[in-house]
């Protein structure tokens, strides 16, 4: 079967043989393989039709999504049982293949770290990115206050689109004005970059007692099969109610994989996340 390798932001076809699922494993076909823009081997994600379960637990051509299968992205992959979500219907499997690294960072950040809850306010920086995205529809459906801070018109755009409460530029200023609209307090919690803690943007917009989260932190993330059901499942959950749908950029083909990852492209890449379509599919 085929199966894409990464070198050195160059994709490449190869033949590989056909993997075999052990009973703690999945056989699935991927309808679409997920990555990020920024760090091709940031995991093995995916969206894709169960082929066999050797358990006869899941029925054969459920949907899944899954973030952390062994392996090269393929056209077959073995998926651990226990790290797999359901994909519904309403949820397209291009979105499903990259939803869940982002998406449950951001539902740990916000509900593990920040541990925010309904009413209270944060402020999202680099709002723009996969992982600032997935933080502002994962608040704004759990009724959190979310003031989203991009300096691209592309990400403010965007997290205008995916439900901030108020969206601004970063420019000299922001965090008065988003003082003013919280009732010229500060704000509960904000995610930032390290440089931007380092700047003291945090304490200028929040509380004296603001929690706060760097977006650096969330790589080194893990979770037990019970964390990753839960956040998974909250990332479903929001995609399915709301019908948000992130911004995904897709490639049709491997050579649209290949340019796409190309250095020139990347670096002008507001949001990072993208599919690769390798089986047909018709939702």
């Amino acid at each position: 079967m085929k199966a894409i390798e990464f070198d050195a932001q160059q994709v490449r076809c190869i033949d590989i043989a056909s993997p075999f699922p052990s009973d703690r494993e999945l056989l699935v076909e991927v309808l679409y393989a997920g990555f990020f823009l920024h760090d091709t081997s940031f995991g093995n994600q995916g969206c894709g039709r169960v082929l066999k379960d050797p358990l006869d637990e899941v029925a054969p051509g459920t949907v899944v999504a899954w973030s952390d299968a062994t392996g090269p992205i393929a056209e077959q992959v073995v998926v651990d049982r226990s790290r797999v979500v359901a994909v519904s219907d309403l949820i397209a499997p291009r979105i499903g293949a990259s939803m869940l690294r982002p998406g449950m960072a951001a539902s740990y950040s916000l509900f593990e770290v920040l541990k925010l809850v309904q009413g209270e306010a944060v402020v999202v920086t680099n709002a723009g990115s996969a992982i600032g995205l997935y933080m502002i529809a994962i608040a704004r459906e759990k009724d959190i206050i979310v003031y989203a801070v991009s300096e691209s018109e592309e990400g403010r755009v965007a997290a205008d689109k995916a439900g901030a409460t108020a969206v601004f530029s970063g420019q000299p200023g922001t965090a008065a004005q988003i003082k003013t609209l919280n009732d010229g307090i500060g704000v509960d919690a904000v995610v930032l970059t390290r440089p931007d803690f380092k700047n003291g943007f945090a304490h200028e917009v929040g509380r004296s007692s603001a929690r706060t989260c760097c977006y650096e932190d969330l790589a080194s993330i893990r979770m037990d099969a019970n964390g990753f059901r839960k956040h998974a499942q909250t990332v479903t959950r929001v995609l399915e109610e709301t019908r948000w749908e992130p911004p995904v950029h897709v490639c049709e083909s491997i050579d649209d994989a290949s340019s796409l990852l190309g250095s020139e492209t990347s670096e002008v890449c507001d949001n990072d996340l993208g599919a690769i379509k390798l089986q047909g599919s018709t939702r």
